[in-house]
């Protein structure tokens, strides 16, 4: 995974248009890699080439070839053959599609530790920062609200009297 692609903790101090655009370019590449995975059919053969079985993860077993001299097998030995192969054939579907996986999250499909620590840290600190605001800016409201208390106060007409 690039380190554009991975998760970045300061998203959350994004503005909604910008969580919005990512989310879209996101949506947009997981439907690639879906496209991508869909695409992806593994086969397997006997040793002998007389059976070959095709499997795709969308569709499961996508063709089961059978050369005519197979059927004087036993049926309890073809049938296992075959339930070896579609096997074979789907593991080496998943085979491809780890390598599509890895090809486009990186080899763990997990973002960078040391790039998430430094993101981290770097969150911490615009948090760190964002409080101190919130709190100078805390204190200066109280003091603009006591001002204004006062200012209604002097302005208020005074009471009747009775």
């Amino acid at each position: 995974m690039s380190a554009s692609d991975s998760f970045d903790l300061r998203d959350l101090l994004q503005s909604p248009e910008e969580i919005i655009a990512q989310q879209r370019e996101q949506l947009a590449r997981a439907e690639e890699l879906q496209a991508k995975i869909n695409e992806v059919t593994g086969t397997a053969k006997s040793d002998d080439e007389r059976i070959q079985v095709s499997f795709s993860e969308s569709a499961g077993v996508t063709s089961l070839t059978l050369d005519p001299r197979v059927l004087r097998m036993p049926s309890e030995d073809l049938a296992a053959e075959i339930v070896r192969l579609v096997n074979a054939a789907r593991q080496d579907t998943h085979a491809q599609i780890q390598v599509v996986l890895d090809v486009t999250l990186g080899e763990d499909g997990r973002p960078d530790m040391e790039e998430l620590n430094e993101q981290v840290t770097a969150m911490k600190q615009q948090m760190n920062e964002f409080m101190q605001d919130t709190v100078r800016m805390d204190g200066e409201l109280d003091v603009y609200i006591e001002r204004m208390r006062k200012l209604a106060e002097d302005a208020s007409p005074p009471p009747p009297s009775s």
